[in-house]
């Protein structure tokens, strides 16, 4: 899933904190992951914005508590900003520069998320029900439909998914191969000019998180 994801682009010692919507990492949390990786410099990447300001006051207990080692924040708001950044890393440079590029690399990419709504609600003229599809695009709920699949092609329209290179979609645990195949097929169908490219992301509170850049 999306631990994997992470892990394969790593270019030295990484921690993968599970996290989600209903169930954020602590403080203490990064701390512990902080004090795991066998390096004296870290940077944490919070991949939700619920997540940043433990993620920045880990930052300053670890500055206080582990003398020896640096931990910087690069304030990632969703996943796809998160392995944009770390594929922004660059080997040779100091870890000021790499969180100089990795903070430049999260504005490179609009996310996108396809969740269930758990209420009714009514959200800048968007009207949704209990159990409909809805779409989030960066956190802001902007879409609403019949299914998953509906809404995934409603948000890439508001992304402007015709203007970018890349759309990456990764998928939740609730979408079955033969679902992904036929999204593909699909994808690829409305956006020939774009490299496709559905990814298993394991998610359990999100059907799709959708990354154009």
């Amino acid at each position: 899933g999306l631990e994997e994801v992470f892990l394969s682009l790593a270019m030295g010692p990484m921690a993968v904190v599970q996290g989600g919507q209903t169930m954020n990492p602590s403080t203490q949390d990064l701390l512990e992951a902080i004090e795991s990786l066998a390096t004296d410099e870290v940077i944490l990447l919070p991949n939700n914005s619920n997540v940043i300001l433990a993620a920045q006051q880990a930052h300053q207990l670890a500055a206080e508590r582990m003398p020896s080692k640096r931990a910087e924040v690069v304030p990632s708001r969703t996943v796809p900003q998160g392995i944009n950044a770390v594929l922004a890393i660059a080997v040779q440079d100091d870890l000021d520069q790499n969180v100089q590029k990795m903070t430049r690399a999260l504005s490179d990419v609009v996310t996108g998320e396809v969740t269930i709504a758990v209420r009714d609600a009514s959200f800048d003229g968007v009207d949704v029900k209990k159990d409909d599809a809805i779409g989030l695009l960066d956190d802001t709920l902007c879409a609403r439909g019949d299914s998953p699949q509906e809404v995934l092609f409603a948000l890439l329209e508001q992304m402007d998914a015709l203007e970018a290179e890349n759309i990456t979609v990764y998928r939740g645990d609730q979408i079955d191969d033969a679902t992904a195949n036929a999204l593909e097929q699909q994808l690829t169908a409305a956006y020939p000019d774009q490299r496709i490219e559905i990814i298993y992301g394991g998610q359990p509170h999100y059907h799709f998180i959708i990354s154009t850049e």
